[in-house]
Order: C-alpha cells, then structure tokens, then sequence
C-alpha cells in the first residue's frame, strides 16, 4: 500500500492571498472553527482529474457541516459542493481541470 503524504492545515490560510498550497494526492488534516474559512492552492494541469472531500461528520463531528468550492486560476467558482448524497454533510468534488493553473 502506498502512503499519500498529509499535509498539515497551516490554520493562517483565511484569505485566497494566504492560501496553503498543497501537493497532488494528499491528504490535508487540520480544524477548523464555525464559520471560518480555510484556503488551499493546487497546481493542476489540463485534463488533470481532482477529488476533493471532507470528513467531518463521518469522524464524529455532530454539527459540522462543511463547504467546499473549487476555482479556476482566474478566480471563477467552477464548482461547489455543501452536501453530497454519499458523505451526507461531508462536502465532495470530483472536476477535471480545463485549463493549465492552480
């Protein structure tokens, strides 16, 4: 079995100027308080396929519902998941890249 790297959440990555970039398959592991918003860069190239999620609520966080939204490199929301069918509260995207950029 071969182990992805985890990341650990820099927790100052609040804004896209502070945003935490982080290679292609890992895992990131971190906190997060209500309402706070945490930002993360991945540099992916055309063609490229990409599989976000979070596991809150599947790891015993009663109340967390989280929200994850992907940009493309000129800042535009190219896709947005607050709940999923399969992870219920847990946000998850599956988006192939477009175009070249993080």
């Amino acid at each position: 079995m071969v182990q992805k790297p985890i990341v650990i959440d820099a927790g100052s990555n609040l804004s896209t100027a502070k945003a935490q970039k982080i290679p292609m398959e890992s895992s990131v592991t971190g906190g997060l308080a209500e309402g706070e918003v945490h930002w993360f860069i991945v540099d992916l190239k055309k063609g490229t396929r990409i599989i976000a999620e979070v596991e809150g609520i599947r790891n015993g966080s009663a109340f967390f519902d989280t929200h994850l939204e992907l940009f493309d490199p000129l800042g535009k929301s190219v896709q947005v998941s607050d709940d999923s069918p399969f992870t219920h509260q847990d946000s998850l995207i599956e988006f192939v890249a477009l175009v070249d950029g993080a």
